[in-house]
């Protein structure tokens, strides 16, 4: 008797013991049936089963829209794009969830994301959508652009540092301030000491090497990214103690000419 018993149980825990597919399955059937309720609480279980189940977060994303639970079905959309980030779907979906919390910016984003990876409906949405936005998404853009190609010039100087430029001067780093769009160069001078030079001496010498830099900033092609920004270009010059010897600033309104 208790050996039948045994078996019976044993068949019924069998039988209750759903794998993730089973869950999904059953969530698919309810969401048919307008069981949006019932469907998110077996993709839940779906999930439980099976943590990385992105066919189980985009459907439950889906239901929480149905049921106007916009921020819970945005946190489902994030996950999906996490493991799946080149489907343009994702992205107008999740467009279309910040947009109803009034997120234009973020749904916006999406959007433009979703028309890169060749969402056909994604033009539509940034028409309807985006119009006021336009102009500062293509800001933003452009200035990442330009911020990038920064970056990489910045890196290319770096990368042939430190550098003698004469015997007295050695350049030894470039540096990019992005919040000011400032360039500063840093240069270490042998035998000489500021202390050992008069006012005027010193005037001479930042007005020469002012006016050698100014040359170069005009005419070396690889400034022109920082040119192109119209970044300020900031020099500075320590002795071999790291002792400042002098400094000066070139502005964009001094090196600014015409290309043409």
């Amino acid at each position: 008797m208790k050996k039948i018993l045994f078996l019976l149980m044993l068949c019924l825990t069998i039988l209750s013991c759903k794998n993730a597919d089973d869950y999904y399955n059953d969530g698919m059937k309810k969401a048919e049936l307008k069981d949006y309720a019932g469907a998110i609480e077996d993709f839940t279980k779906s999930i439980d089963k099976n943590p990385i189940d992105k066919e189980s977060y985009l459907n439950r994303g889906v239901l929480y829209v149905e049921l106007k639970k916009y921020d819970k079905a945005i946190l489902d959309y994030d996950l999906v794009v996490l493991f799946n980030p080149s489907n343009p779907n994702i992205y107008m979906l999740r467009g279309r969830a910040k947009n109803l919390v009034l997120d234009k910016e973020g749904a916006c984003n999406d959007f433009y994301k979703a028309k890169q990876l060749g969402a056909e409906l994604a033009e539509d949405c940034i028409k309807l959508y985006c119009r006021d936005l336009k102009t500062s998404n293509s800001t933003k853009i452009e200035n990442a652009k330009v911020n990038l190609e920064i970056e990489k010039a910045t890196s290319i100087i770096n990368k042939d540092l430190p550098k003698k430029v004469d015997d007295l001067t050695t350049a030894t780093k470039v540096e990019y301030i992005d919040k000011e769009n400032r360039l500063v160069f840093y240069y270490e001078v042998t035998n000489l000491k500021k202390e050992d030079k008069s006012d005027i001496e010193m005037e001479n010498i930042i007005q020469n090497l002012k006016t050698s830099q100014l040359n170069y900033i005009k005419n070396n092609p690889k400034n022109k990214t920082f040119v192109k920004a119209k970044a300020t270009f900031e020099y500075i010059y320590n002795d071999i103690d790291g002792v400042l010897f002098c400094n000066y600033v070139i502005n964009p309104s001094e090196y600014i000419y015409d290309n043409n």
